[in-house]
């Protein structure tokens, strides 16, 4: 079984951009709390997971995918992008079919290089159940433009240059403006992006659901990081 990933190229300079990649995702992908950024995120709002989960933001942190990922591949494997998804409530689901427990991780997926054919890609979710990775699945790339030109390393960075400690902080350090903007919040998905329109990079999304105070509306937010832990853009309760 192949998953296929589809990558639109526009030429800039020497080098080429994805512009519009189309993945096919995997269904239901995939320490000690301390008074520093893990602790924080244990104690805001929609951080606290069922009774006995170790999947949780309370217990892991909101990079527990990404050191999954580098316990089970290592951390210099290169990725093309992980995707991270919480529980936020059911006030805060926008479509509620089956209703996570706030801050329980709901998926968690990671797109790497394949180590023995470092031309391809494979794919692996994880049973959050159970914290184990399934079987990892080839994927199929496929490029609109010049795919003769293409080089998949272009789309991968090591694990091991991703500044992960980052997004504890930047979780914490956004708890007072979404407490200015929401009367609730929960941080929802925390993703490692490929390179996109007008985006030449990778970058570390955080997403956050959250009612308006003044009006009650649902409402989502976020912020993007640098690998390096920099703020790349926030637009959180705008």
């Amino acid at each position: 079984m192949f998953w296929r990933t589809e990558f639109m190229m526009i030429q800039s300079k020497s080098r080429f951009l994805i512009a519009a990649p189309l993945c096919v995702a995997l269904a239901a992908c995939g320490g000690e709390a301390d008074t520093g950024a893990e602790g924080a995120a244990a104690n805001m709002p929609g951080a606290n997971g069922s009774a006995g989960s170790s999947l949780t933001l309370a217990d892991n942190g909101p990079d527990l995918c990404f050191k999954a990922a580098a316990e089970k591949l290592g951390a210099d494997a290169k990725v093309s992008k992980l995707s991270a998804s919480f529980g936020v409530g059911e006030n805060l689901e926008q479509y509620v079919v089956v209703s996570t427990p706030p801050g329980e991780l709901k998926s968690c997926s990671v797109t790497y290089q394949d180590p023995e054919d470092p031309r391809k890609l494979r794919e692996m979710g994880m049973d959050v159940a159970t914290g184990e990775f399934k079987e990892s699945q080839p994927v199929e790339i496929s490029v609109f433009g010049d795919a003769a030109s293409f080089s998949l390393d272009d789309y991968l960075v090591p694990l091991s240059s991703i500044n992960t400690s980052a997004i504890n902080d930047a979780v914490v350090a956004q708890q007072d403006k979404l407490g200015a903007a929401y009367s609730e919040h929960a941080l929802s998905r925390v993703t490692l992006d490929d390179p996109g329109p007008g985006r030449a990079k990778h970058i570390v999304s955080l997403s956050f659901a959250g009612r308006v105070k003044s009006n009650d509306v649902l409402d989502n937010s976020g912020l993007g990081l640098n690998l390096d832990g920099s703020e790349e853009y926030n637009n959180i309760g705008k």
